[in-house]
């Protein structure tokens, strides 16, 4: 199945919006972009009058080039991983076809994008 970037984005967005709230049951914290970044990414979608969630500000500095990263808090580290928008664009194609198209379809639950947000950061499943 074939998505373009904008659809990509958009997948991402809603695991991000709905998943990211299982991280902390994994011992892990984020995710997190740089300071700097973050607060150059939220005023300019402020400028353009655009949402300004936590989910949307990641977006756009992803979009602008920043990492966005998890850390591991309780293991040795093994399991912090920072992406790139690049990163989101080539990962999120292979997450499995039925969270994938689940979260496409907008038919999807946390757990959908739990799974989705693993295969970004670590490019398998992880956790659970």
């Amino acid at each position: 199945m074939t998505f373009t970037n904008e659809e990509i984005e958009k997948i991402f967005f809603s695991a991000l919006c709905d998943g990211t709230h299982y991280l902390g049951g994994y011992g892990l914290s984020g995710p997190e972009v740089d300071n700097e970044l973050y607060f150059a990414a939220k005023s300019k979608l402020e400028a353009e009058g655009k949402d300004t969630c936590q989910e949307d500000i990641w977006m756009q500095a992803l979009k602008d080039g920043a990492c966005l990263t998890i850390f591991d808090e309780e293991g040795d580290g093994e399991y912090t991983s920072s992406i790139t928008i690049q990163d989101v664009y080539e990962r999120v194609p292979m997450c499995r076809e039925k969270e994938l198209l689940n979260i496409h379809n907008e038919e999807y639950d946390a757990e959908d994008a739990d799974v989705l947000i693993q295969y970004v950061f670590f490019q398998e499943i992880v956790f659970g």
